[in-house]
């Protein structure tokens, strides 16, 4: 990929090439003077006029930005505010992917290095153009790419996007010709604008638990493996570490289980759930903030959260457990635990020696 012109270089092309022309014609010969000419009266242009901007901010995902005066974007509902960017007004319908929007911007939860393209691309796309450079003080990466096979958007595609390392995920920042609607050029003019004006936050103490989780004291009824388990846990997703939770959660000898589909990149995953709003960590510190309950399994004794989660059918918990339940959940929660005949909600499971099993929901 050529590299971008320097404007240095060219002022030494520039002088080189003027300074070759006046060592051209040496020698004693005298070139008379050109005849006089009337001055020359220059007019200087005027100044390009910037176009007018707004500002738009997403605290809870943490970044600002500028973009166009005449453009809309979206307000908190349907989705975070400050995601989408149009030049027309337009409205977001739940549960579908805004490809005829102009432009998207996106917090995703995995982190840069993992998520900006590499000059070899992707199975999927194809690298037009990759610079890198640095936004806000931070690593960044422009890519040009034309897509090579059906997706959210058709094969031949070109999608221009922002890569930006937003220290625990990596801003997105995207616009294709798929949504241009012949302005597609335009378009990407208004993405880099946008860009430059971006500016990040730290995020690192931003989640769904933040410093206003409660603050669940020690059990003195839990082994000591345990209870220290339980207030690590407890401490690192109070600070929204993901990074501890993780190392926390894979540091046992069992199969840690975050979802039912298998894996081992639970920070990325928890990430992405805080990112949609779905609270997982505010939900850990919840559920560990109650009493628990034990079952034999695997040959050792496991400590649950919620003590509901122990037992098999919703007729066996004991009104003791479900009050506990309702500190969490709503009536209509509880409801449908009682329609499906026991409790699915999220459940945390330790076992005797400290190991961390697992914190999933559903069944």
């Amino acid at each position: 990929m050529p590299e971008p012109l320097v404007p240095s270089r060219i002022a030494a092309a520039l002088v080189v090439a003027v300074a070759l022309a006046a060592c051209g014609d040496s020698g004693d010969r005298v070139t008379p003077p050109p005849p006089a000419q009337p001055e020359a009266t220059t007019t200087t242009p005027p100044a390009t006029e910037q176009p007018e901007t707004q500002s738009c901010a997403a605290p809870e995902r943490g970044y600002r930005l500028e973009f166009p005066k005449p453009w809309h974007t979206n307000d908190a509902g349907v989705a975070e505010p400050c995601r989408f960017f149009h030049p027309e007004p337009f409205t977001l319908a739940p549960q579908t992917e805004a490809t005829g929007i102009a432009i998207n911007v996106r917090l995703n939860p995995v982190r840069f290095g993992e998520v900006a393209p590499t000059p070899e691309g992707a199975s999927g796309s194809e690298v037009l153009d990759r610079r890198t450079t640095t936004i806000d003080g931070r690593p960044a990466v422009r890519a040009e790419t034309r897509t090579a096979r059906q997706g959210l958007v058709p094969p031949g595609t070109r999608v221009t996007g922002w890569f930006v390392d937003a220290g625990d995920g990596t801003l997105v920042a995207t616009t294709s010709d798929a949504a241009a609607a012949g302005r597609y050029e335009d378009n990407v003019r208004v993405l880099d604008a946008m860009m430059q004006s971006l500016r990040l936050s730290d995020r690192k103490s931003t989640c769904s638990t933040g410093r206003s989780a409660p603050v669940p004291t020690r059990q003195p009824e839990l082994p000591q493996a345990v209870s220290a388990t339980r207030m690590a846990i407890i401490e690192a997703a109070r600070a929204c570490d993901y990074d501890k939770l993780a190392e926390l959660a894979l540091a046992g000898d069992s199969q840690f289980t975050y979802c039912f589909g298998g894996g081992d990149r639970p920070a990325a995953f928890w990430r992405e759930a805080e990112a949609a709003g779905r609270a997982p960590l505010r939900m850990l510190v919840e559920l560990l903030d109650g009493p628990a309950a034990t079952r034999e399994a695997g040959g050792t004794t496991q400590y649950l959260w919620p003590a509901a989660y122990a037992f098999e059918s919703w007729q066996e918990v004991p009104p003791s457990a479900r009050d506990d339940l309702s500190r969490i959940y709503g009536e209509e929660d509880l409801r449908r635990f009682e329609q499906f005949g026991s409790y699915v909600g999220h459940r945390v499971g330790i076992t005797r020696s400290g190991d961390w099993i697992f914190f999933v929901g559903g069944d």
